[in-house]
């Protein structure tokens, strides 16, 4: 079902988080003939100045290692820490509201540097959901589930309860790994421990949990992810649940280290070492319907690696940090339908040339630097170059604005695309 998005921002407002369920917006037709005659905006390829909206989070780590805690939606920044959400306005850099949990937080910043919030479609409507680490009413940990439209700014959340261990674990994280069906997916750790817990996003009511299993991605109806293998044995594997209801679809690859990511609709990345074999390192697409092998990639299989869906039709996976100690990045792309190769740039090899380092993919564009002050943007089918200019690499794009690092990268900008695209 399309989702019609409104024209207008509203005036600004400040709203509260009621813990009830959103009501469900029907909606039945998208715009007028006006509407309809305009082409859709191409994907800018650079940016004016803009204008602060706070400071860097992350620091460096915010364009490498961990994606930024904020989405993008229609120029409209929601920016995502442990205490709350800032809706801004890219164009001014103010902010239009600011959504608080209605629990204590539990004041640790680990949920806002490990995930960025979800845009998705809750009730029919476009939302943002964000996972706050909360006190619940009985003093123990849980998650308070934040949904805020993208067309009013209002908010509802609702509270999900955790696992026994995570209940009382000082140590904590939770992240919103993906939603659909009305359930979102949460993949909750701390110390040695961790789960997958699938709630409905109406009631916050736990559908399934799975201890000692950490979910990657969900893609196609399919959560993915990793679990270690009965003892002595000191490997693990990969595995796919149903998100209805938990049960195995598939189960892959014995081996250590692995990493799961979603790699676009239908497929999951997977990094890590599998003992014994020719390809004992690679990393893999894999098909979440089944678990097969659908390409191998020359990515390092550092944690660091990560793959970027363009919302279009290409995946794009690298390794910030190289996969030797020289640090030569490598990127290389995919079909975000098939998981065919299309290109690869740089390589494990220390006499290869350092690809770009990726900052956001979107709409048929990768965005990367080659220093710190240099952006280079290339076409996501064919690798080749799109574009260059003297400026910090956005971390977070869409047809209307971007976010970036400031010239002295402590803070973080919005900037416009410049004219004439």
């Amino acid at each position: 079902m399309a989702v019609c998005r409104a024209k207008g921002r509203g005036h600004t407002r400040t709203l509260g988080v009621l813990l009830v369920a959103a009501a469900t917006l029907a909606v039945s037709g998208c715009g007028g003939q006006g509407d309809a005659a305009k082409p859709p905006p191409g994907p800018p390829t650079s940016f004016g100045p803009g204008v602060s909206v706070g400071p860097l989070p992350g620091s460096e780590g915010a364009s490498t290692a961990s994606r930024l805690p904020a989405v993008l939606d229609r120029g409209t920044a929601y920016l995502a820490d442990a205490n709350g959400v800032r809706v801004v306005n890219t164009g001014t850099g103010q902010t239009i509201t600011t959504i608080y949990p209605q629990h204590l937080p539990m004041g640790t910043s680990g949920a806002a540097l490990t995930g960025p919030p979800l845009l998705t479609s809750m009730g029919g409507a476009s939302a943002v959901v964000w996972p706050f680490l909360v006190k619940g009413p009985d003093g123990g940990n849980a998650v308070e589930l934040a949904s805020i439209r993208t067309d009013t700014h209002a908010a509802s959340s609702v509270l999900v309860g955790l696992p026994g261990w995570a209940a009382t674990s000082y140590d904590l994280s939770a992240v919103a790994v993906g939603a659909a069906d009305g359930k979102v997916l949460l993949n909750v750790a701390g110390g040695l421990y961790r789960a997958a817990v699938v709630a409905d996003a109406g009631t916050g009511k736990p559908v399934w949990t799975r201890d000692d299993f950490t979910a990657g991605a969900l893609s196609d109806g399919t959560v993915v992810g990793t679990e270690a293998d009965p003892e002595p044995a000191n490997t693990q594997h990969v595995i796919g649940l149903a998100l209805a209801d938990g049960q195995p679809r598939w189960r892959q690859l014995n081996g250590y280290g692995f990493k799961v990511m979603s790699a676009g609709p239908k497929l999951v990345a997977v990094s890590g070492g599998v003992p014994g074999g020719a390809d004992q390192g690679s990393f893999r697409v894999l098909s979440s319907a089944n678990g097969a092998t659908v390409s191998t990639l020359p990515i390092s299989n550092d944690l660091t690696s990560q793959c970027l869906y363009d919302q279009v039709s290409v995946t794009v996976c690298y390794a910030p940090a190289g996969a030797d100690e020289a640090g030569a990045p490598v990127m290389a792309a995919v079909d975000a339908q098939t998981g065919a190769p299309l290109w690869t740039q740089g390589g494990v090899d220390s006499a290869a040339t350092p690809a770009p380092r990726v900052t956001e993919v979107w709409h048929g564009l990768v965005y990367a630097s080659t220093s710190g002050d240099t952006t280079v943007v290339l076409q996501a089918r064919s690798g080749n170059p799109a574009g260059e200019s003297q400026s910090r690499a956005p971390l977070l794009v869409d047809d209307q604005a971007a976010l970036a690092p400031s010239p002295l990268g402590n803070e973080l900008m919005a900037r416009k695309p410049a004219a004439g695209q």
